[in-house]
């Protein structure tokens, strides 16, 4: 068994984030009833070996997402993919804080009341995956709303949300060569939350 050092990517992401905007995000957050709020990414120490068979960590894709308050029960989830929707996962969100804002209508001037919950996901990339997609691999995702019988979407007008590879914020890692070339979803250990029932349209 051969290691080698690579040359990791980091993801950077391809859009605004949604909240630095607090105005065009809270009337998303009215108009839609979801919106994307943040999403980053945290280095995690890369550990030596690996635990029960799969990789070690290079990074933790998290980020929070903001639904109106259209009743108790509601479900949040957010879909990725790492290769251009040939598959994907579905990753369910936690509710994390409730917010109630007063802002002013635009059509209107007037003042009106928003409620809406904030839901955060926390999403683990393994080092095999990043290393072998070149120097610029890609996550998109898009976020699903289901409540009250209803389904509503935020994929950034249709865009989805993408984050890409530079390696001028690189970093390296140890890499086996013995590792197989195309990762499978059950090496993505670290997900937590992981559903893939849903349909994406």
């Amino acid at each position: 068994m051969v290691e080698k050092v690579v040359n990791i990517p980091r993801l950077i992401a391809n859009f605004p984030m949604p909240v630095a905007n607090r105005s065009a995000y809270l009337e998303r957050i009215d108009r839609e009833c979801v919106s994307l709020e943040s999403v980053r990414v945290l280095p995690v120490e890369t550990r030596s070996g690996t635990l029960n068979g799969s990789p070690p960590v290079i990074d933790r894709l998290v980020g929070s997402v903001a639904v109106r308050n259209l009743a108790y029960e509601k479900s949040v989830t957010v879909r990725c993919t790492f290769d251009g929707w040939a598959s994907y996962v579905n990753v369910r969100a936690v509710y994390a804080r409730s917010e109630r804002v007063v802002r002013r209508e635009a059509s209107s001037q007037s003042l009106v009341s928003l409620e809406f919950d904030v839901f955060e996901f926390s999403v683990n990339l393994p080092v095999r995956w990043r290393a072998l997609r070149g120097d610029r691999p890609r996550v998109e995702l898009a976020v699903r709303y289901d409540v009250d019988g209803k389904t509503f979407w935020d994929n950034n007008g249709g865009q989805n949300y993408e984050l890409v590879g530079t390696l001028n914020a690189s970093r390296q890692s140890r890499f086996r060569d013995d590792d197989h070339a195309v990762p499978c979803w059950t090496e993505f250990s670290g997900w937590n939350n992981v559903d893939t029932s849903c349909p994406y349209w």
